[in-house]
């Protein structure tokens, strides 16, 4: 991936037990750059294929890159990509 790639956008996202969104933070290429050693990727090296979920025990490490956040038990967490809202010549 080039440094200069800017086609696809992460996110932090939170789902509460209703299955609503309640948490949502995008993340920075270099901030993923940060935490995706800690993460089951297979052949997905830039975590682009599939929504991670983020287990409790990974929650300090996230903390450290994102900041403080907090973050609850009755909360469903994932980092995910989606392709970026493409931009207005």
């Amino acid at each position: 991936m080039a440094d200069d790639d800017d086609s696809v956008r992460w996110h932090f996202d939170g789902f509460g037990r209703d299955d609503r969104l309640c948490v949502e933070i995008e993340l920075s290429r270099t901030q993923i750059a940060e935490i995706r050693h800690l993460f089951d990727r297979g052949d997905d090296e830039w975590m682009m294929k599939d929504e991670y979920p983020v287990t409790p025990d990974l929650w300090p490490a996230l903390r450290t890159v994102i900041g403080s956040i907090d973050l609850s038990p009755e909360v469903d967490y994932f980092i995910a990509a989606a392709p970026a809202a493409p931009t207005a010549p």
